[in-house]
């Protein structure tokens, strides 16, 4: 029942969405533009190092939890979470100082920012979609983090105060972390296995591809805003700031694609070759599709929000869209079925390799549409050497193929 699934993940993603986007009229009215940025480089830094507490689970979790027992389930999410917790203890005070540099000194909105948006590291929604539990994740996971936003938002309204929106983000995810770990861990009717501390360190390079995977994407995602925080004035800050969002909310909305193709492509195993030869042209069809639409709209869209987003900047980025989508089947649908799980990191290496140089070039050349260019030539890099990548293997195989028949 893949359709079925995409159905009921896509509430969780929905409602985050549609709440994101609303609230953004709301602060900005309430805060101004200047402190409504402030919040989104709390939420860009914040989630570039959740990244490193993730630790690839968020890539290689769901196939994993999906293909193991119950009672192995149960021990390998307690063992996740015990070395996550670790790597959030050693994260948040680094984060804390990067956030005051950034800020120019406004620790509570560091310590805040530091502890709410590392927090969705420790969250089990990766373990809930490895097991097909769209439902547990929507109540567990996303609804309280969606009411801590809303309580943040309200909060904000009342005292035009911007520390008090992170501050119950984080009392909201706090709330879903330990609702999930108490209805995996806690209500789990199968004994769970012992897993021995020593694998700490042992896990921890298992999981090198998909954290190598999974960091440098984050690095260059996050790149561009920590860049234009530091060289550009908090009004353009704004500006590109509200562009990227557009463009991170039509990434977020294809998301239940990708995930739809994750379980087609192999559910199969004597079509792999050609679904993933179709899951090929239905990225290119809907990178198009969706990224004509963030170039067109977001110019549209964006006056709802208090401020313009100029076609200059939406078109790179809706060109960065169309490598999002490309990549998002080719490589986490496509390649990881194939047994080419390294070129994830690789190809993402590659991209970081072209795409951060360029950020800071086009940074120190004061050009907010250079700078979301290289967004662009990043997300394009990373798909092209997906591509090449898969088609090469597609012809490896069906060489091999050709030659048993024989």
């Amino acid at each position: 029942m893949p359709l079925g699934r995409m159905g009921g993940f896509s509430a969780s993603i929905l409602l985050s969405s549609v709440i994101g986007v609303f609230t953004i009229p709301i602060l900005v009215g309430v805060l101004g533009p200047d402190r409504w940025a402030t919040i989104g480089v709390l939420q860009t830094t914040g989630q570039l190092a959740a990244v490193f507490v993730l630790f690839g689970w968020g890539a290689t979790g769901p196939s994993v939890v999906a293909s193991i027992s119950p009672a192995e389930r149960v021990a390998f999410y307690r063992a996740s979470f015990r070395i996550r917790a670790i790597l959030y203890l050693a994260t948040v005070p680094v984060v804390t100082v990067l956030l005051t540099l950034l800020l120019r000194g406004d620790l509570t909105l560091a310590v805040l920012g530091a502890l709410a948006y590392v927090l969705p590291a420790l969250g089990a929604g990766w373990y809930f979609t490895g097991i097909a539990r769209p439902g547990a994740f929507f109540m567990l996971e996303a609804l309280p983090s969606a009411l801590g936003t809303v309580a943040g938002v309200w909060m904000a309204t009342v005292t035009r105060q911007a520390w008090v929106v992170p501050a119950w983000q984080l009392a909201g995810t706090a709330v879903a972390v330990a609702l999930s770990y108490h209805y995996i861990v806690r209500r789990s009717r199968m004994p769970a296995i012992d897993v021995p501390r020593v694998r700490f360190w042992a896990t921890l390079g298992e999981q090198r591809h998909a954290v190598t995977t999974a960091v440098t994407s984050a690095v260059y995602v996050a790149m561009p805003i920590l860049l234009v925080t530091t060289f550009f004035s908090k009004d353009e800050l704004a500006v590109y700031i509200i562009a990227d969002r557009l463009f991170r909310y039509a990434a977020l909305a294809f998301l239940p694609i990708q995930q739809f193709f994750q379980g087609w492509v192999p559910a199969d195993p004597e079509q792999v070759d050609r679904r993933a030869r179709i899951a090929f042209l239905a990225g290119i069809v809907i990178g198009a599709v969706g990224g004509a639409c963030v170039a067109v709209l977001s110019p549209i869209v964006s006056p709802f929000f208090k401020i313009h987003v100029p076609l200059e900047l939406s078109v790179p980025l809706g060109l960065a869209f169309c490598g999002v989508a490309l990549s998002g089947v080719v490589g986490y649908a496509c390649l990881v079925v194939l047994g080419r799980t390294d070129f994830l990191a690789k190809s993402t290496v590659i991209g970081a390799v072209i795409g951060v140089p360029a950020a800071v070039v086009a940074a120190l050349l004061h050009s907010l549409p250079a700078v979301a260019g290289t967004v662009a030539a990043t997300e394009l890099t990373v798909a092209a050497v997906q591509i090449v990548v898969m088609l090469r293997t597609l012809r490896q195989r069906r060489m091999r193929a050709d030659e048993a028949a024989e």
